[in-house]
């Protein structure tokens, strides 16, 4: 994990940059938008030929930036040490698997 140099919430955030797409605890994805028009987020939908792009207009207050990220939070990232078994275990998850498997006592899996 690691820690961004600036912070993303707390005294001396930069908030007007922070774009978050927040996935909950059923899977369901929201985008989150934090700051003024200076940062957009746009979605690109191939599915919807005549309606393809989309631009997020909603923003957030900063407390709910604080609620999501608080101030200190650990940062990963896919260059981190546990980014494999992150991506494993959500990988699973979609798959509809356990993300462990019991090994027999030679290190195979049973």
């Amino acid at each position: 994990m690691t820690t961004p140099t600036k912070p993303v919430s707390g005294e001396g955030a930069a908030t007007e940059h922070v774009v978050i797409v927040h996935f909950d605890e059923d899977g369901q994805i929201n985008y989150r938008v934090f700051g003024d028009e200076r940062v957009r987020l746009f979605i690109v939908d191939d599915r919807a030929p005549n309606d393809r792009i989309y631009e997020w207009l909603s923003r957030e207050a900063p407390a709910e930036l604080r609620a999501l990220i608080p101030e200190g939070a650990d940062i990963g990232s896919s260059e981190d040490d546990r980014h494999a078994a992150i991506a494993a275990r959500i990988n699973a998850m979609q798959d509809g698997r356990r993300h462990l498997a019991a090994v027999s006592s030679d290190g195979d899996a049973a």
